[in-house]
């Protein structure tokens, strides 16, 4: 995101800082006449003029900071930046203590984005005069954007209550407080910003909220603020502190705002994709993205997060489409990877879900879970013994112990030997009590060895964590139809609207997948 400039914040933002009357004062006669002249040429707008007049007087008065002040001020007035600079400097060699030469030099160390010695600038003219508001405030901004947050508040507080309490200074109050910790100031702080707020007033303080992450202290300020006519920057910064704040419906309508405004813009279309997808609104996600992809087909990131979404609208076509494009994109992210591996296991290809987890593990060969997934794909593709291989070491590291124990035990019922399926069903049940899956394939295994009684109540556990588990519903409905019981035909029913939403293969991988890439 683009930050607006902090300067736009400041007392005095453009460079036009002359001597007072009491400076000029004590420059001989010629000297201070010609000072004068050509301030008067510079306010006035007459810029060529004062050029040459400073040109003549510097030839009389090679020595003079106020005249190389003014130099500056001319030069800065037409666009010149680095002649401004180097007369300033001169200013302020010939008049080491001449104020308005260094407020403008530090001005122009901030436009070069020299910051630092833009604050040493400013701290040396505050030792010459400590009751320079201007250097106080600029200061204090600086100070802020550099997260000197008890710095920054130091000279905040000595500045003048007429001045302290603008917006813009109030605002840039609340986020030295919140920097420094002191979010109850921080609130009341901007609490008291009154009348008409402009973007210029709190376009500093909220960066500097966001980057400390108090998104209610962002909200605080923004949202009297910011309307249509506000900059898009500071929009897509209230929109984004509403979805860390939990307002999603709010982040939602920021953003499809900025998307509406100017659909060419990719950005706001993949946040509004992600606050919908945090809703599990994944058609609405899918939206946003399609319209997103016409602007930038070439993102990979936006084909991940596409081929994510479809795989939870149940679409492994597409999800396997738009994944094998974001790893022709990206080659060799480890993410891409995993995620096509583990579409592919929907999309009936168990042999190219083999080649994806291979890549993945060369990739990252110490994450356990890339290993995990390696064994089931090659379970899925009848390799079952590369698989036992690959799901036997581990089944004693704690984060993969209860899926290889899954996957062992649906090994073990496919070969017949339901005894060991059980245990390992049991034992994944046991490592992880909260997976609906595991309690249903436990329950499986236990009607298959007319064990109803253990059955039942493995269905009931599987039900309990989730009532949509469609095989804990498709084995309850088998239960009751072997002992023929009654509930059998109400059950037939309430199976018949579930829908089978992911492979459980499918649903044990996509948990290790993260959508920020």
């Amino acid at each position: 995101m683009r930050k607006l400039r902090p300067f736009s914040i400041l007392l005095i933002a453009s460079i036009a800082c002359f001597p007072s009357r009491a400076q000029v004062q004590g420059q001989r006669g010629s000297e201070e006449q010609f000072i004068e002249q050509s301030q008067e040429l510079i306010r006035s707008g007459r810029l060529s003029e004062a050029s040459r007049t400073l040109r003549e007087a510097i030839r009389s008065y090679p020595q003079s900071g106020g005249l190389y002040n003014l130099v500056g001020i001319v030069a800065a007035e037409e666009n010149k930046p680095s002649e401004a600079q180097a007369a300033f400097l001169k200013a302020v060699q010939f008049s080491p203590a001449l104020t308005p030469a260094l407020l403008n030099l530090a001005r122009t160390f901030y436009a070069q984005g020299n910051k630092d010695t833009a604050i040493q600038t400013y701290r040396r003219a505050l030792g010459i005069d400590k009751h320079l508001e201007e250097a106080h405030a600029n200061l204090a901004a600086l100070l802020l954007d550099k997260a000197d947050y008890v710095g920054a508040e130091k000279e905040l507080s000595v500045l003048p209550d007429s001045v302290r309490n603008r917006n813009r200074f109030l605002a840039m109050t609340c986020a030295a407080y919140a920097g420094g910790g002191k979010l109850e100031l921080a609130r009341e702080a901007a609490a008291r910003m009154t009348g008409a707020i402009t973007d210029e007033d709190v376009s500093l303080a909220a960066f500097t909220l966001a980057k400390l992450h108090q998104s209610a202290l962002v909200i605080q300020m923004l949202a009297p603020v910011a309307t249509e006519r506000s900059s898009r920057e500071l929009r897509s910064l209230l929109a984004t502190a509403y979805g860390m704040n939990g307002n999603l419906a709010q982040a939602r309508e920021e953003f499809e705002s900025l998307a509406r405004e100017d659909p060419s813009q990719t950005k706001p279309l993949t946040e509004a994709a992600r606050i919908a997808y945090q809703q599990k609104d994944y058609e609405g996600a899918a939206g946003y993205l399609m319209h997103a992809l016409e602007n930038d087909p070439n993102d990979a990131g936006i084909q991940f997060f596409f081929g994510i979404v479809c795989v939870n609208l149940n679409l492994p076509h597409d999800a396997v489409n738009a994944l094998k494009e974001a790893v022709r994109l990206k080659p060799d992210s480890p993410a891409y990877n995993y995620a096509l591996g583990a579409a592919s296991l929907s999309g009936q290809s168990p042999d190219n879900a083999v080649s994806c987890f291979k890549k993945y593990v060369f990739l990252r060969p110490a994450d356990a879970h890339g290993h995990l997934a390696l064994g089931v794909a090659e379970y899925e593709a009848g390799d079952l013994e590369a698989a036992r291989r690959e799901l036997s070491r581990l089944v004693s590291n704690p984060t993969t112990s209860a899926g290889a124990h899954y996957i062992l035990g649906k090994m073990s019922r496919r070969e017949g030997d339901l005894e060991s399926a059980g245990e390992h069903f049991a034992e994944a049940a046991k490592l992880d009590p909260h997976d609906a899956m595991l309690e249903a394939n436990l329950a499986g295994v236990y009607i298959r060895q007319n064990r109803f009684s253990e059955a039942r109540l493995a269905i009931d556990r599987a039900l309990a964590l989730d009532p949509e588990n469609y095989l804990a519903n498709e084995n309850l409905l088998m239960l009751l139809r072997k002992q023929k019981d009654a509930q059998a035909e109400q059950q037939a029913q309430r199976f018949a609207t579930l829908t089978r939403k992911l492979s459980e293969d499918q649903s044990l991988l996509l948990r290790h997948i993260e959508l920020a890439e």
